[in-house]
């Protein structure tokens, strides 16, 4: 079991994705990410530097997560928009 934290931004996030349309898709993306973080489809799931990673909630939003995997833990840092340039994708 992986223990999930959320940062500032992502817990104002989960409150707009529990509103929304996307709560359902978003509460299986929570519990698979406490499950295993890495079992998530590879379809919807697109790696980044050091143990980071976006999941697509729809065209326009994504959850950004890195994992520590030594503390199991889960680290979401944004839950609504579009990662644009936070982050640089993996070679």
């Amino acid at each position: 079991m992986f223990t999930i934290t959320l940062s500032g931004k992502a817990c104002k996030d989960v409150k707009k994705l529990n509103d929304g349309t996307l709560a359902k898709k978003g509460q299986k993306i929570f519990a698979m990410l406490q499950t295993n973080p890495f079992t998530l489809p590879e379809m919807e799931k697109m790696h980044y530097a050091d143990n980071t990673f976006a999941v697509k909630l729809n065209i326009q939003h994504r959850l950004v997560y890195t994992v520590d995997v030594p503390n199991h833990s889960v680290d979401v840092v944004s839950a609504w928009s579009h990662y644009g340039g936070k982050f640089k994708r993996a070679e």
